[in-house]
């Protein structure tokens, strides 16, 4: 009703532009870009796909995320209440609300499958099993242990909490830790890799572009990984 849309409702905010930061990033990076990124400009061509990348995300995906920041800035709604006040008598509009919604719970099913399996794998490490974590059938063992149970009750547990906790006190703190760590992490990881024989092969190979590996499958490929760093276009 028109009393309902002129009430003012108190939604929770970010404390800072630092933690909105720290948890957008977290939201794009993921295991899809530490691992599929790499792996993606290795097999499209290495710097010539790193270009491709650079110019779509500038041109189509800024944009698109100014877009999507504006449509919850102006409608202060969760995504479907936010198609629904911009196109009230759209269904068509409306679905998109409903697929932003849909979509990255299906994502999170994905990967707390894929969470728990690292979980498992860390605690392996931290116990210094790193020699039975090594044998090769010990992944079909793992997935099929009680294990595995346990560690999601704990996973799920820890996410509850966060959540529980709010935007600013849960969400944001948790970006502001786990971020900052994750960076530092990366940072031992690119020294480490550089360490490694044959390592300025790579870097060549990452910098020095060859155009004619630009291919319709590179340039396909190149814009659904810049939507996808970005967490763009559920």
């Amino acid at each position: 009703t028109a009393n309902e849309e002129n009430m003012s409702i108190k939604r929770e905010q970010f404390g800072s532009k630092i933690g909105f930061i720290l948890a957008a990033a977290g939201s794009a990076v993921g295991i899809g870009n530490l691992v599929g990124f790499p792996v993606n400009a290795t097999k499209n061509g290495g710097a010539a796909f790193l270009i491709v990348y650079a110019v779509f995300v500038v041109l189509i995906c800024l944009p698109v995320m100014l877009a999507e920041l504006s449509l919850g800035r102006h409608s202060q709604r969760n995504p479907i209440g936010a198609y629904k006040r911009l196109a009230p008598d759209s269904k068509i509009w409306q679905l998109g609300g409903w697929l932003s919604v849909i979509t990255p719970f299906m994502i999170a099913v994905f990967y707390m499958v894929i969470t728990v399996w690292i979980l498992g794998y860390l605690v392996g490490a931290v116990f210094g099993n790193l020699d039975l974590l090594g044998q090769a059938n010990y992944f079909n063992a793992f997935i099929t242990s009680k294990q595995v149970y346990f560690l999601l009750v704990l996973l799920t547990s820890l996410i509850v909490f966060i959540l529980y906790q709010g935007v600013a006190e849960g969400i944001e703190r948790g970006a502001k830790l786990m971020m900052p760590t994750l960076f530092f992490m990366l940072i031992g990881l690119v020294i480490f890799v550089l360490t490694l024989d044959n390592a300025l092969s790579g870097v060549k190979f990452y910098l020095i572009p060859d155009i004619k590996k630009l291919t319709p499958t590179v340039l396909n490929g190149a814009l659904s990984q810049a939507f996808f760093s970005l967490s763009l276009g559920m």
